[in-house]
């Protein structure tokens, strides 16, 4: 049940507002004559033990902008609270071919390029034909794959809002291919090429190029992911700069105006003396 009111934001956030907090926090100890305001009951409750529009520049300062990042932490947390509370709960992993097939997923292939899969007692039932894409899956269908691309391809699709994974690897596999290379029955190569296949197999020259190989496949799919996400509109927190260029200026207009305003009072004085008096004289 506590981590259900944690999940909303993550580690780095909840340790930002924390010092945030407990540093202004510290400040009101420290100089109780500026800070009237106890800062944690005002920004988050709302209680002002001393009026703010009454308060000195240096609490306005401090405080008006805790108030506004509050204000938007607090409603990205209800927000995003409310929709992990009303959204579906997450179905049972499913770890083998049985579990697929009773959880009625559709398995998506293309029986132009797989003809023996349809012939299949088990899965037979729930296979769909059409055109795959394995860089974009539709995250409706199951899929067959190798299992070193299958691994690679769940990893990115995660879904950091349900922290759950859309797509796992089955514990058990489909089929399993042997090494094999067709030759003619009477070819002169046969018998070297078998002798130079059981070399390299023997001694592990075999395996360091199958894992080169995978390794070159795993990097040619993580630039085209990393290509395509940064196609994905996102909004960043940076995103979010010119508000807070704005809202600076304005508190910085608001804090140097009384000071411009009172540096001209005094100018005046000191050039237009008898007209000061005059005025002060009338007021009277």
């Amino acid at each position: 049940m506590v981590q259900l009111f944690t999940m909303p934001f993550n580690w780095e956030v909840w340790t930002t507002l924390t010092l945030i907090l407990g540093i202004v926090e510290i400040l009101s100890l420290l100089f109780p004559s500026s800070l009237r305001n106890d800062p944690i009951l005002l920004v988050l409750c709302g209680y002002e033990k001393y009026d703010l529009h009454r308060a000195g520049r240096r609490e306005k300062f401090l405080l008006m902008p805790m108030i506004v990042l509050m204000f938007f932490a607090t409603s990205a947390y209800e927000s995003k609270l409310l929709s992990m509370m009303t959204s579906k709960p997450a179905s049972k992993e499913i770890r083998t071919l049985e579990e697929l097939v009773e959880s009625g997923i559709k398995i998506k292939v293309d029986l132009l390029y797989d003809l023996t899969t349809a012939k299949h007692p088990i899965i037979k039932e729930v296979l769909v034909n059409g055109t795959v894409d394995f860089l974009n899956l539709d995250m409706v269908h199951a899929y067959f794959l190798q299992n070193t691309i299958a691994k690679l391809l769940a990893s990115r699709y995660y879904d950091p809002d349900q922290r759950i994974h859309r797509y796992v690897v089955l514990d058990e596999s489909y089929t399993v291919e042997p090494i094999a290379f067709v030759l003619g029955k009477r070819s002169p190569l046969k018998e070297v090429f078998e002798f130079t296949l059981t070399m390299l197999v023997e001694s592990g020259l075999y395996n360091f190029i199958e894992q080169f190989n995978i390794q070159l496949e795993e990097s040619i799919l993580q630039q085209k992911f990393n290509r395509r996400a940064e196609s994905d509109a996102v909004l960043y927190f940076a995103d979010f700069r010119p508000v807070w260029i704005v809202f600076a200026l304005g508190v910085g207009r608001i804090n140097t105006w009384p000071s411009c305003n009172h540096g001209r009072l005094a100018l005046m004085k000191k050039l237009y003396p008898n007209s000061t008096r005059d005025s002060q004289m009338r007021r009277q």
